[in-house]
């Protein structure tokens, strides 16, 4: 299987208040503008307050803060691979 090769990268940087859920919603919008693929802030546990997600404590959890939006990371996901 060949790999796909990127034509335009996006970050989308997860917050609290910014889910899974919510990246998937502008997958539509940011391919209209010629956005091949997406990548993400670090969505693993983080130091408390973190707003960027680099500062990792637990490779094995989710980050807490997503909580309203853990619900969302799998069929956010499944929703980011179909499209």
């Amino acid at each position: 299987m060949a790999a796909d090769i990127p034509l335009a990268t996006y970050r989308l940087q997860l917050t609290k208040d910014f889910g899974f859920d919510d990246a998937a919603a502008l997958v539509p919008y940011l391919k209209e503008l010629g956005i091949t693929h997406l990548y993400t802030s670090p969505f693993l546990k983080a130091r408390p307050g973190s707003t960027h997600g680099y500062d990792i404590v637990d490779h094995d959890r989710l980050n807490p803060e997503f909580r309203h939006s853990i619900r969302g990371y799998v069929t956010g996901r499944e929703r980011k691979a179909r499209q």
